[in-house]
């Protein structure tokens, strides 16, 4: 994972800093944060620093690696991990709840949007 270190501030506020783990994807533009940030919205700042975490996705990775390939490389480490793959139930109610927590947070950001900086 690389983590991020995000820092913002505002004349009213000190700044502030957060690290969290993330992963640089390949197109080296985009990092998948590993946890949400307790940030206004606004600009931020990034740090970046490697990690050599053993669990972090392989730099061989490559938009042309087959997408079967790596479903069935995710498929084969949760194998060994020990870790069941979800039924088609637990499937869905995932999917159900990750949907209500998109639809959740696009209606908050509607409404922060239109509350006035402090």
């Amino acid at each position: 994972m690389t983590p991020a270190t995000s820092t913002t501030s505002n004349a009213a506020s000190t700044p502030t800093v957060q690290t969290v783990e993330a992963i640089l994807l390949p197109d080296g533009l985009t990092l998948r944060l590993k946890q949400k940030l307790d940030l206004p919205v606004g600009e931020v700042q990034i740090l970046i620093q490697p990690t050599m975490n053993p669990t972090a996705m392989p730099t061989s990775a490559s938009p042309q690696q087959d997408f079967v390939q790596v479903l069935e490389r995710i498929h084969r480490d949760r194998r060994e991990q020990g870790r069941p793959e979800p039924s088609d139930e637990q499937f869905l109610a995932e999917l159900r709840e990750w949907e209500q927590q998109r639809d959740d947070d696009a209606k908050w950001q509607t409404i922060w949007s239109q509350c006035p900086s402090p």
